[in-house]
């Protein structure tokens, strides 16, 4: 059996350890703001090469960079020494060479660093709606994001239209409890050795749900054996058996969804 050739392009599968990395990684205030603007991690020493210091007054100026073309790196900056004098932002002082990670204090301007973690921290818990994919994934900018005024109100427009399918399903039903009856009657007058219905029977009782189905405004396209869909026709209908008191497992409502929409023929 010949080896496999080992190159670089080998050995980057095993190097998936950014999450831990990020608890040792420290960031200079102006690397970070740059990160903070979107910018790849292999792109930084560039971008931070393009830069140019605010002002040469004092050493908080000289920490607060400004970019030629990424305007958002200046106000960035501010930000974050602004943050850490405000207590919000954990800093350290010269990184992983030495110093305490402190929330507030006296730290030198040109020598503040970031624990990348620490940053994340503060943008999601200050500046949620501003998280970069070059510091969160997908998963932690969907789990961390907070819920917007807008997604409120499209949930609950949703919400209230199911609600309104399930009451118009409830109307449905004791509207056609006649039918309904009806076909419990017909079914009970199988003999024992017979358990199946009649063909008659059933198209009888295929028309029956598919009228059902018609006055519900169900959607006809939705999967019959479908139940693990809260929204999908076989869920809805068995939620509302179910709050009836009646027994129904959803693969026999499948089968009759399933009869109901591709099986009834007339007489």
């Amino acid at each position: 059996m010949k080896g496999i050739f080992k190159n670089e392009s080998y050995y980057s599968q095993f190097n998936n350890c950014d999450s831990i990395k990020n608890n040792f990684d420290y960031l200079t205030v102006p690397e970070a703001a740059i990160i903070w603007c979107g910018v790849p991690r292999s792109e930084l020493a560039f971008e931070l090469g393009q830069c140019k210091v605010k002002g040469t007054g004092n050493a908080l100026s000289r920490n607060i960079m400004k970019h030629p073309y990424i305007q958002c790196v200046e106000p960035r900056c501010v930000l974050l020494h602004q943050a850490f004098d405000d207590g919000k932002l954990k800093m350290g002082r010269d990184g992983e060479k030495g110093g305490d990670i402190v929330s507030m204090g006296h730290i030198s301007p040109d020598r503040r660093t970031i624990k990348i973690n620490d940053l994340k921290e503060f943008i999601a818990e200050y500046h949620a709606d501003d998280m970069p994919k070059t510091l969160f994934s997908d998963i932690d900018i969907h789990k961390l994001k907070p819920i917007t005024h807008d997604d409120y109100s499209a949930l609950l427009a949703k919400n209230k239209a199911l609600e309104a399918r399930l009451e118009k399903a409830t109307e449905v039903y004791y509207n056609q409890r006649d039918e309904i009856l009806q076909y419990k009657s017909e079914q009970a007058s199988i003999t024992a050795n017979d358990e199946e219905l009649t063909t008659r029977s059933q198209n009888l009782a295929a028309k029956i749900i598919l009228a059902l189905i018609d006055i519900a405004d169900l959607d006809k396209n939705s999967p019959p054996y479908q139940y693990d869909n809260p929204s999908s026709n076989n869920s809805i209908i068995y939620d509302q058996i179910k709050a009836n008191g009646m027994k129904v497992s959803p693969q026999k409502i499948g089968y009759w969804l399933d009869l109901a929409i591709n099986q009834a023929t007339d007489e």
